[in-house]
């Protein structure tokens, strides 16, 4: 085999291979803590600050608490199960305990940092995300459900739109706060049939 060269002897190409695959793997594990450790972090960040907003509303939409759902730990375990299987991967079931981990995190910060991220303020609607976003109710011209990703889209006539999460909401006062926006609007509001049944709202005109 051809020899490959170091600072303190010669090894063998499959030695080089070798130890090029374990190199590569700290890299990586590297990679995946600091990725981690910044998404944390920014989380951590957004969520303060959010929670720490002071903004007077009329009506405010405060989002679910969840537990930790399983669900949310099969990808970590797919990970670890291969990282197991065979020769024991260390970046692998390190990955898949930093997964866990940061989805630990995610549930303790949004537990201890609540805030409500959909605010009506007079005739403005208001994204309260890290930047601000605000909508003219007195435009809104329509809803209608994104059934991929679960969502109420409200469309304005000024060309903006937001998409409202349905499942982080209580159904009750999600109807509220929408029956409230559309009572703000001076167009007649259209709510598609799909959108209508996910909801209890039962006026403004159909697509």
């Amino acid at each position: 085999m051809v020899p490959c060269k170091t600072s303190n002897k010669s090894l063998t190409l499959q030695q080089c291979k070798t130890l090029a695959a374990i190199f590569m793997e700290q890299y990586f594990t590297f990679g995946i803590i600091l990725l981690i450790a910044l998404g944390s972090t920014w989380q951590y960040v957004r969520q303060k600050t959010l929670s720490q907003r002071v903004i007077v509303a009329d009506y405010s939409l405060k989002q679910l608490h969840f537990p930790v759902k399983w669900t949310k730990f099969i990808l970590p375990a797919l990970i670890l199960v291969a990282g197991l299987y065979g020769d024991i991967s260390v970046f692998l079931v390190l990955t898949a305990a930093l997964l866990s981990v940061s989805t630990i995190v995610e549930w303790l910060l949004n537990s201890k940092y609540e805030y409500k991220p959909f605010i009506i303020q007079g005739n403005i609607l208001i994204m309260n995300e890290y930047k601000i976003k605000e909508f003219n109710l007195e435009q809104l011209a329509g809803i209608v459900f994104l059934p991929f990703v679960d969502s109420l889209k409200l469309k304005f006539m000024d060309g903006k739109s937001l998409s409202i999460h349905r499942p982080d909401f209580q159904k009750e006062y999600l109807t509220t706060f929408l029956s409230i926006a559309i009572g703000k609007s001076k167009l007649s509001v259209a709510i598609s049939e799909d959108a209508k049944s996910k909801l209890l709202i039962s006026e403004a005109t159909s697509v």
